[in-house]
């Protein structure tokens, strides 16, 4: 179904509330819903969205539209259960939410191109290749939601490239290949999150990383807790461990000091009171990983101040 974002198109699927530009659905509705104007809030109000054939199209798709909320909506076997984009000729978009959905059975259940500003925040995922993915975008958050059940080991639970100053908070992958999948990104931070039953809970492609805080995750009851590789012979990462005790990634080696360790230059990117349980192996560093350990205190953050 094309939707503008109107009271035209939202009679199809619910009611129309011209005050605050929103489309509060009021049945199930087979078909995919398309937004392309702004200021348009989507409310599921718990109906579901479904396809005419499995695994086929986009649920909700977002297109080159800004401030746009999608909420409260039960998505089922699409190709991608909300896609949201803004064409490359165009200024990067801004302020799309996607809030308290359940997504299943989609082969991609949030997918985020070119937005800044943005919120993806209280979803819930299950049995999709990648649950969330968020590519070229800038200053958001992915936050508080739930993902399981990735369809096979090659499944992705968060992947994120190309992306700067966002935080990621507070999400929990269970059951999926690889909880956290990571590249080129730059400022962010990695906090309070739980990854378990993973191949790998966290994988990091280190080239093109910057300036990057992981903290107070768990990572637990999976394969590899952290997995760091790269092909760029100047990258660096430094890691915490639990509580005071530092995994210090030096070329092929893990030593474990007792005391605190702090990153040395502004560009490095940071493990700290990270939580690893359980895990098959904690650390696993590419052979060629040239990591290394500084001792003197960063002018730009005290890491236990």
């Amino acid at each position: 179904m094309m939707w503008g974002g109107n009271e035209f198109g939202c009679s199809a699927i619910g009611i129309w509330n011209e005050f605050n530009q929103t489309c509060t659905m009021n049945r199930d509705v087979v078909g995919s819903i398309e937004i392309r104007d702004p200021d348009t809030i989507l409310d599921g109000a718990g109906y579901s969205l479904s396809p005419y054939s499995y695994q086929e199209g986009n649920g909700v798709e977002i297109k080159d539209a800004d401030d746009v909320t999608i909420k409260n909506l039960t998505i089922n076997g699409f190709n991608y259960g909300i896609y949201a984009s803004v064409s490359n000729h165009l200024p990067l978009g801004g302020n799309v939410y996607i809030r308290n959905n359940t997504i299943t059975e989609s082969i991609k259940g949030v997918y985020l191109y070119r937005n800044s500003d943005f919120d993806i925040s209280g979803n819930t995922v299950k049995g999709s290749d990648t649950a969330i993915t968020v590519l070229n975008s800038e200053n958001g958050f992915v936050r508080d939601n739930t993902i399981e059940e990735g369809i096979d080991s090659s499944s992705r639970g968060i992947s994120i490239s190309s992306v700067s100053s966002c935080e990621i908070l507070n999400n929990k992958i269970d059951g999926v290949g690889t909880g956290f999948g990571l590249s080129q990104i730059k400022d962010n931070l990695f906090k309070g999150n739980t990854v378990l039953h993973s191949m790998v809970a966290l994988s990091l492609f280190a080239d093109n990383q910057l300036r990057n805080s992981f903290t107070e995750n768990t990572f637990r009851d999976s394969e590899t807790g952290v997995e760091i590789f790269h092909e760029n012979e100047e990258t660096y990462v430094v890691s915490f461990a639990p509580l005071s005790k530092l995994f210090a990634f030096a070329k092929n080696a893990v030593s474990i000091f007792s005391q605190p360790v702090f990153a040395d230059t502004d560009d490095d990117s940071i493990f700290f009171k990270n939580n690893f349980i359980n895990n098959t192996r904690d650390v696993s560093i590419d052979g060629l990983a040239p990591t290394r350990l500084f001792q003197t205190l960063s002018l730009r953050r005290k890491l236990l101040g």
